[in-house]
């Protein structure tokens, strides 16, 4: 027989899947403030958005789980029940109480869904080593960075607060396996603003390398969407000084004086004035979502082929981007971008630290009788890259985690390609 206890709180549980998500957010908060005076273990637990700003939850994290906060806070940011789907909460260790800035110094860990809250505060340390080396099924990937200062988080007297030391952060992200056409699905509000302010966290940290009129394009949008309309009695020369790496990316910086670039963002955002936020924000998107390295998850990596200087495709520090395309290496400070289709790949290992990438190269249209008597021969031509990462075996599993994806909607594109056939064999009958 079911403990009374039990079964009180799976009637509760099933009482509030019957909420809206209105009514549920009105509930959490009565129910929270209730809850103060009774249970002394709450804490305000902080939960970061891309852009830095965070949201705070009265919680107790030794009872909650991951994935309680996230239905909380999906329903706190207004996602709809199929948005909130393409989004999760990351721990982040963040070493210096600040984010940093170049892309992938920060540590991301996708958590588990069924993970206690306090244990990734207190356990960070394992979980990296663990996910450093390997990650079970199911287990975690590397993100982006994030935005690069945090807000204090303003004291209640009657809740004690996560301390402001801390290191492990969580933040509320895409998930690792979000292919774009499924993201370009969801034109709701607030997915659309948690998209466009982790494609402006991605740009900045280089993660997105992109010419001078591409920043500048997306600079001035970005300004638009921060200060609002162009205010010659304010916005003027001198406005942007020491924030001009807010809105271009440091690997472009030292290409022109400050100066220039805050009079070109300048003219960008005069010609943005008037315009609706969310339809900036779907502006700035649609911009970025043309690069075939979009929505991607990205590891950090170091090139180490034994080439000579003059021979090496990269210099060192890489970007390593897994997404629905395929592969990307990606070095900023070159503004290069290898990309390749998950159909040019070959084989690929993952040990430790070392990554070995297996591609097949495309060949020329043959040309002359020897050219098209030796074309088969060159299609197989491979190319190799070694990698160095301490990711390596998470960028692995990725990859695998992304076939696997991949072949299931090419089963279900059969299958319904199957039933479509089936379903108009009458009529060609007929």
């Amino acid at each position: 027989m079911e403990p009374k206890g039990k079964q009180r709180r799976r009637v509760h549980d099933e009482a509030l899947k019957t909420l809206s998500a209105e009514d549920l957010s009105k509930f959490v908060s009565e129910r929270s403030k209730a809850d103060i005076e009774r249970n002394p273990n709450l804490q305000a637990i902080r939960v970061y958005l891309m852009d830095g700003s965070y949201k705070a939850f009265k919680i107790d994290p030794a009872e909650v789980t991951v994935e309680e906060l996230w239905e909380v806070a999906s329903n706190k940011l207004m996602l709809t029940p199929s948005s909130c789907q393409s989004f999760f909460i990351w721990g982040l260790r963040d070493n210096f109480g600040l984010f940093l800035d170049d892309g992938i110094s920060c540590e991301e860990l996708l958590l588990y869904p069924h993970q206690r809250v306090d244990s990734i505060f207190k356990d960070w340390e394992l979980f990296e080593q663990r996910y450093n080396n390997a990650r079970p099924s199911g287990g975690k990937n590397i993100g982006s960075t994030l935005a690069r200062s945090m807000s204090s988080l303003a004291r209640t007297p009657s809740i004690r607060e996560e301390p402001a030391e801390t290191e492990t952060k969580l933040v509320f992200r895409k998930t690792a396996i979000v292919p774009l056409s499924e993201e370009m699905r969801y034109q709701d509000s607030g997915a659309v603003h948690l998209f466009y302010i982790e494609a402006v966290r991605n740009v900045l940290a280089s993660n997105y390398p992109c010419e001078v009129e591409t920043a500048i394009q997306l600079g001035g949008i970005q300004l638009q969407l921060t200060v609002g309309d162009k205010n010659n009695d304010i916005h003027k020369p001198g406005y942007l000084k020491g924030t001009v790496t807010n809105y271009i990316p440091n690997y472009l910086f030292s290409r022109m004086k400050a100066e220039e670039w805050e009079h070109l963002l300048f003219e960008q955002h005069s010609k943005c004035k008037g315009k609706n936020p969310y339809n900036l924000e779907v502006e700035y998107l649609t911009l970025v979502r043309a690069w075939k390295h979009y929505g991607c998850t990205f590891f950090k990596g170091r090139y180490s082929q034994n080439d000579t200087f003059y021979k090496a495709e990269f210099e060192g520090k890489v970007r390593i981007g897994v997404n629905a395309y395929g592969i990307h290496i990606i070095e900023p400070t070159l503004l290069k971008i290898v990309s390749y289709t998950w159909d040019q790949l070959g084989d690929w290992t993952a040990q430790k630290q070392d990554f070995m990438l297996e591609v097949m190269m495309p060949s020329p249209p043959p040309k002359g009788l020897v050219n098209k008597l030796t074309a088969s021969l060159r299609k197989k031509e491979k190319k190799v890259y070694f990698l160095k990462s301490n990711q390596a075996e998470l960028l692995n599993d990725t990859m695998w985690d992304w076939l696997d994806y991949l072949g299931k909607l090419e089963d279900l594109d059969a299958d319904q390609g199957g039933r479509k056939q089936t379903q108009s064999q009458p009529d060609d009958l007929v």
